[in-house]
């Protein structure tokens, strides 16, 4: 276990993630991610808000779209063919997805600010009708919904075995209003999703105080986003494959409360890359406001909440490589902080939900390595105390 310290406690930071040489099956490499100037850089304010920010940069940087089109050209030739979406890719391909959870669960459908929104709710069938349970939210990627998310994340044995509510919402148009400028719409989702917690516990047994949420991609930002925003009808926070957005930030000075959060990020993702730069993935290409969102690396998202958390340090740990499928875990625990903050990082990870389906191969170069070194799902089960 390695402790790290940073914002004025010490002015350096490193994080030592192992990786392993699968020839020879002995660590070989030693990955150093020097990230003191970024998580020193992510602890000082920023200045401007998030508009002036972008003009600033757009006019000291020049037009790059010949050659971000010739490098995406170059690197993913011939893959479009096989995905349109990241949603579709992420939830097992298949927008019309099956999973026990779904087969099972109840469609709760309602009028929300004029329009029709839609959840599914599965309650564990032994749980007793006069029992109050936890519940885990799942927002699902960009281009997603409901059933695919079930599809990629099937909560039924885990919700059965642990005894919470599984609760799959969706949102109404491509992406959430996740925080992001380019899907600001007048589709309220922060309202939805308050709305949702609501229904839970007048109508599905479940207790007021622990309700948890998470996501991967969009429905990562999401959760960011209502930890920011809205985090009073809420426990928890999970967060996937999703660097917190300069214009969520303008919106996130001062959170009513905060509460614990766990990330998982993947060193080699595409879509949402970890050192924050411009993805080229022609999934990206998809997505609202390609190019046009200013969006902190991974460790400065992490730097982010820790500095909003007052924590004074960090401990990493290599986990077991379990599976030898060549990617390698480190766990981040922060330290002194008013609330938990723990991260999974997956060196050579890509965006996905580790410990989900493996992808096809096709499906691994869009998307990068899914690890089964850990279950997401199980690792915030137990960060978020629901296998009591």
């Amino acid at each position: 276990m390695k402790e790290i310290l940073f914002c004025g406690v010490i002015d350096k930071v490193s994080l030592s993630l192992l990786l392993m040489n699968k020839m020879k099956k002995t660590f070989s490499v030693l990955l150093v991610l020097g990230v003191s100037g970024l998580l020193i850089s992510a602890c000082s304010a920023q200045t401007g808000t998030f508009r002036e920010r972008l003009e600033a940069r757009r006019a000291s940087t020049d037009d790059t779209s010949t050659t971000f089109r010739e490098k995406l050209a170059e690197r993913f030739s011939g893959a479009e063919s096989g995905a349109s979406s990241e949603g579709g890719l992420l939830a097992g391909r298949n927008n019309n997805a099956e999973s026990v959870v779904m087969d099972n669960a109840q469609e709760v459908v309602f009028q929300h600010n004029g329009v029709e929104r839609t959840f599914y709710v599965y309650r564990p069938e032994t749980a007793q009708a006069t029992e109050t349970l936890p519940a885990l939210m799942v927002l699902h990627g960009g281009k997603g919904n409901a059933a695919s998310m079930a599809d990629m994340v099937d909560l039924y044995e885990e919700a059965n075995e642990y005894g919470f509510v599984a609760v799959y919402p969706q949102t109404a148009a491509a992406e959430w209003n996740d925080g992001r400028m380019a899907t600001n719409t007048s589709i309220d989702d922060v309202a939805y999703l308050e709305e949702v917690a609501r229904q839970l516990v007048s109508q599905w047994g479940v207790a007021e105080n622990e309700i948890y949420v998470t996501g991967i991609s969009s429905g990562g930002n999401m959760s960011q986003k209502l930890a920011c925003v809205a985090p009073t009808l809420f426990a928890g926070f999970g967060v996937l494959a999703s660097n917190i957005p300069g214009y969520l930030q303008d919106q996130c000075e001062n959170p009513a409360e905060l509460k614990p959060m766990v990330f998982f990020y993947g060193t080699a993702d595409p879509l949402m890359t970890f050192d924050g730069s411009e993805s080229v993935s022609p999934l990206a290409s998809h997505a609202k406001g390609f190019g046009e969102e200013e969006m902190l690396s991974s460790p400065k998202t992490m730097a982010y909440w820790a500095k909003k958390k007052a924590c004074v340090s960090a401990r990493s740990e290599v986990l077991p490589d379990i599976a030898d499928d060549g990617t390698r875990v480190v766990r981040v625990d922060f330290v002194g902080c008013s609330t938990p903050e723990s991260a999974y990082v997956i060196v050579n990870g890509g965006h996905n939900w580790p410990g989900g389906k493996e992808l096809s191969a096709l499906g691994e170069k869009l998307v990068g390595k899914s690890t089964q070194d850990i279950s997401a799902t199980t690792e915030m089960i137990k960060f978020f105390g629901l296998d009591r």
